[in-house]
Order: C-alpha cells, then structure tokens, then sequence
C-alpha cells in the first residue's frame, strides 16, 4: 500500500502534467486565432481599402463645404457690431439690477472663426467655422487663444457705456 506521501506526489505530478497539457492546448489554439485573425485582417483591410478611402474623401469634401457655406452665410448676415470692432467686458455683482457696470479689463476683438483661426485644443463650447465669437486679446494687445462663444452678455464696444445705454432704455 502506499502511504499517504506518496499519494501527494502521485496528485503532485497528474496535476502538473495535466496543467502542461492545457496550456499547450491554450497555446496553440492563441497561435492558430492569432494567425487567422492576422489574415482576416489583412483580406478585409484590403478588401475595404479603396471603399474606406472613397467614403473618407466624400466626407472630408462635406466637412469643407458645410464650413465654406457657414463662413458665406456669417458674412452675408448683419450684424449689430460690425467684425473687427474692439470689444470691452462689463460686470455687475451677481443679482443685482442696480448696481451700475464697471469695467472688468477684459478686452477683445469680433471675428468669424476659420479654418486659419487659432484654435484652443480640448475646450468646451469650442467654436465651429462660421461662429462669430469675441477673441480675447492678451495684455501684450495680441488675440490670444481664449474666445466668447455664443451668449456675449457684458461685452460692449470700446467707447459704449453699458450703464447709459441702460438707462436709455
């Protein structure tokens, strides 16, 4: 009979063998999707190539057309502020209606963004070609890369007395 010891070396070494065997079972068959998945790749790659490419040309075309048009139809819209004009910010306290505006000195120049319009990277509400947005100038007096999109609230032109025109009205 054998004792007990014996019988763990016995349980010891089937183990082994049989964990040899199922990772060379596992190896093989990674090999063999490996290499399928290698020349499926490369037949479907190729077969897709020439139609992946024509879809892309036809999309960029698109992209490049939907911009053109935005910038045609922001140049033929009238605007309050004509492009170019020097902008200054204005701020009051949060809610409050009768404290007059003071200047905060921020200032900024109207423009349209282009494709040639420096872009921050990674910017929420980023402008698309065609906004009409208010360029941050830097204190150096250069358009930096900061920009207003969409509600200009507080911003007036440079001369223009938001606190004047309020009681105008």
């Amino acid at each position: 009979m054998k004792t007990a010891e014996q019988l763990r070396r016995a349980h010891y070494e089937a183990r082994n063998a049989h964990n040899k065997l199922e990772d060379e079972r596992d190896r093989k068959i990674t090999e063999l999707v490996s290499a399928f998945e290698r020349e499926t790749k490369a037949r479907l790659t190729e077969e897709y190539a020439a139609r992946l490419l024509e879809l892309a040309t036809v999309e960029h075309q698109a992209r490049l057309a939907a911009e053109d048009a935005a910038l045609e139809e922001t140049k033929t819209k009238e605007l309050t502020v004509p492009l170019g004009t020097v902008m200054l910010q204005w701020d009051r306290p949060r809610f409050s209606h009768s404290t007059p505006f003071k200047p905060t000195g921020k200032r900024g120049v109207l423009e349209v963004i282009s494709r040639e319009s420096v872009h921050p990277s990674n910017r929420a509400g980023r402008a698309q070609i065609g906004d009409v947005v208010i360029r941050i100038v830097t204190k150096e007096g250069k358009p930096g890369l900061s920009y207003v999109v969409g509600n200009k609230w507080g911003w007036h032109p440079e001369g223009v007395d938001p606190n004047k025109e309020e009681k105008a009205s």
